[in-house]
């Protein structure tokens, strides 16, 4: 049976260390009117060096993918103050949206199988994760996929092992569990398993 296309960008699973399932939480940071680019559930994000005036919470932008590219955390939700209720946050809105910063935490990602699919002799590499698309605005979620091209030499993120969800085989559209190597909250990058 084939894998299905379905991406979400970056879903939290669980802590890398303690094995303790992702509670839904996250950290509130604030997104400005000056964005020029959507931000969608399970977008990577990373701060860009200034803060909220309201609250002092740090401002994020979607972050960029590619080699050298840190990321802060993922959007897994949106505050809302006013009766709005997109789940993303469109260009040029400013928000507030809340980021799972945790620089331990494993995601779920699905490759984009361009060029060649992931293999499980890539489990403990670097892989980069690649914005094919703006978020779906229907559901707000991610298009932002793991980039296969880069299973090996990327180094923004680490394959921990395929996702472990029924239906799930290497090959097209596969879904695998990675963690971030670039953090801006880790003191280096993280080195490979």
């Amino acid at each position: 049976m084939a894998n299905t296309d379905a991406p979400q960008g970056l879903v939290p699973i669980r802590s890398r260390f303690s094995s303790a399932a992702w509670t839904g939480g996250g950290n509130m940071y604030s997104v400005a009117s000056s964005n020029s680019t959507s931000i969608g559930i399970g977008d990577p994000v990373v701060i860009t060096g200034t803060a909220d005036s309201t609250y002092g919470v740090a401002t994020v932008v979607r972050a960029t993918a590619g080699g050298t590219n840190t990321i802060s955390g993922v959007m897994v939700g949106r505050v809302y103050v006013t009766r709005d209720s997109t789940p993303f946050v469109p260009a040029s809105t400013a928000a507030y949206i809340l980021v799972c910063d945790d620089p331990n935490m494993i995601y779920e990602a699905q490759e984009d199988s361009v060029g060649g699919n992931i293999a499980l002799t890539s489990v403990g590499q670097g892989v980069d994760f690649i914005v094919t698309a703006d978020c779906n605005t229907t559901n707000g979620n991610s298009n932002v996929e793991l980039d296969s091209s880069t299973a090996g030499s990327g180094t923004q993120l680490q394959i921990i092992a395929l996702s472990q969800v029924v239906g799930n085989a290497v090959g097209t559209n596969a879904k695998w569990w990675v963690v971030p190597r670039r953090s801006t909250w880790a003191n280096a990058i993280s080195s490979l398993i």
